[in-house]
């Protein structure tokens, strides 16, 4: 009986004769399969790509503005503390030591510091010896990404401007003379940052400042 089981076992685990088919569970996917597989991949992928990019730029603009409003909060913040007038800047060389404001709004993009602006004047001082401390830095923008901000002045609206200053009361004011807003101090009634990103007609983002200095994000078509 024990030698019947033995050979029962052995022939099991023979290989079946050359021609005879194969386990379904053994068999591999066609040629055609295959392609089909292919097809179907890339048919979602089509569809999905659209979506996949609208949702990395939103999520861009979200970054962006998020860190444009942190650095507009702490420079107030800083004036608040510290008793003195801070001030945030578009900058060309946002990153270097020796970081300056620029003078065209157009720069915004291009980068942005944050300084204890001690003489008000608007533009951070790198002399060896009255040297401005400078607090914060950030790059330019990413994605091709584009800020434009709006200012008013006592129901007066216009372009610009490129530096914005926080008083110790954590209202706002601007260099009117390096600005073209009139005078060496002037007053903000509100400024407005709009961030686009470089799709067409996608959604962007805007961030409001009021006279107090307190800052508000919404959502905007650009």
């Amino acid at each position: 009986m024990g030698a019947v089981v033995m050979m029962s076992i052995f022939l099991k685990q023979q290989p079946g004769p050359a021609g005879m088919a194969v386990s379904r569970s053994r068999r591999g996917f066609t040629v055609i399969e295959l392609m089909l597989a292919l097809v179907v991949l890339a048919i979602i992928v089509a569809l999905g790509a659209p979506g996949l990019m609208g949702f990395v730029v939103q999520s861009r603009m979200t970054s962006q503005i998020n860190e444009l409003l942190a650095d507009v909060s702490y420079a107030r913040s800083e004036a608040a503390t510290r008793g003195v007038r801070v001030a945030i800047c578009a900058s060309n060389n946002a990153t270097s030591a020796s970081a300056i404001c620029s003078t065209s709004v157009a720069d915004w993009a291009n980068g942005h510091i944050v300084f204890v602006d001690v003489d008000g004047s608007g533009q951070r001082d790198t002399g060896a010896s009255s040297a401005e401390m400078l607090l914060k830095v950030a790059p330019g923008l990413t994605g091709g990404s584009t800020l434009t901000v709006t200012v008013n002045t006592g129901g007066t609206s216009g372009s610009g401007p490129a530096m914005i200053q926080f008083r110790p009361y954590g209202g706002m004011a601007t260099n009117g003379s390096l600005n073209g807003l009139g005078g060496s101090t002037t007053l903000l009634s509100s400024a407005v940052f709009t961030l686009c990103p470089s799709t067409a007609g996608a959604q962007g983002r805007v961030m409001a400042i009021a006279m107090t200095g307190r800052p508000a994000i919404s959502k905007q078509g650009c």
